[in-house]
């Protein structure tokens, strides 16, 4: 760190809080590309002409930054830098500690990794009565979000177990483990694996999640022909929510040869088998069919 005589120390403390201002501003415009930028300029500046205060607050607040796009890596390597400098400076238990305790363990959280995050959790419970306000409900909610997530893991661990014996529901309730990230971190490629194993032993559920994962390009691309296959599948063993789907494919020829007449008489299905959209999805394809079938007459004449 470079010394400044006292004019000079002003005017780079100045810089300083012109570069996190403007990192605020522009990341809450979204223009997070110059957002970065000026924050790490601002870590730039505080490593180099100011003090350990101003690097630990520079780097939160690129941890910060990090983690509120997700990138929750980057988010952890800046928010530990900025932990251990508030720890040397201030102690264990002031509330600058806490909030990068915080924010640090809410980027584990976000990673899944539990066992980084409990210790900080831990400390974070002795530390979190002092708050108030947002501070207050940020920290509190850190701690509930813990203790759901080690129940999760612990759920994922049981249904893991009855999976590797063949109990077919567990291994349905671990391919959706996957795909909706309950006590494991989302891996949609995984759950597509699982899912496909049980569809091919006849697994009805299975059937209409790879339908789906097929149509919304879940753990592969996109495949409108294999998902209309599985949703016709599903839905020919009554399941509402598959005939609904097959009929909404049908009708726009995605997938599978467009047939109004086929995917109303799906949708009329879907209405007698309960599905709540069903209704309306029939009256737009019986529109569109009188539609269809007017023209039809018209270039007879």
């Amino acid at each position: 760190m470079l010394l400044l005589v006292p004019g000079l120390w002003a005017q780079q403390r100045a810089y300083f809080d012109a570069n996190l201002a403007t990192a605020r501003r522009l990341e809450a415009k979204g223009n997070n590309g110059e957002a970065e930028k000026e924050y790490r300029l601002a870590v730039w500046r505080a490593r180099n002409h100011l003090q350990e205060q101003d690097v630990s607050d520079a780097l939160y607040s690129l941890g910060q930054f990090y983690r509120h796009l997700g990138r929750g890596s980057d988010a952890i390597r800046e928010l530990q830098e900025s932990l251990a400098i508030q720890q040397r400076l201030s102690g264990d238990t002031d509330v600058r500690t806490g909030r990068r305790l915080a924010e640090l363990a809410a980027a584990f959280l976000v990673n899944r990794e539990l066992a980084e995050a409990r210790p900080l959790i831990e400390r974070l419970r002795v530390i979190a009565p002092r708050y108030r306000g947002q501070e207050k409900q940020f920290a509190d909610g850190l701690i509930v979000e813990m203790d759901r997530l080690s129940q999760a893991t612990e759920r994922f661990r049981e249904i893991s177990a009855a999976a590797a014996k063949g109990d077919r529901h567990a291994r349905q309730l671990l391919a959706s483990c996957y795909e909706d990230g309950l006590g494991v971190a989302p891996d949609s490629t995984k759950a597509l694996k699982l899912f496909s194993a049980l569809a091919a032993e006849g697994d009805l559920d299975s059937e209409y999640y790879l339908g789906v994962m097929y149509d919304k390009a879940r753990g592969t691309p996109r495949d409108a022909a294999k998902a209309a296959a599985y949703f016709r599948k599903a839905a020919e063993q009554g399941m509402a929510v598959a005939q609904f789907n097959y009929a909404v494919l049908l009708s726009g020829g995605d997938g599978v040869d467009r047939n109004l007449t086929e995917a109303l008489d799906w949708a009329r299905k879907a209405v007698r088998g309960g599905y709540p959209s069903a209704a309306q999805a029939v009256s737009i394809i019986e529109r569109d069919l009188a539609e269809e079938q007017k023209k039809g007459k018209a270039g007879f004449r």
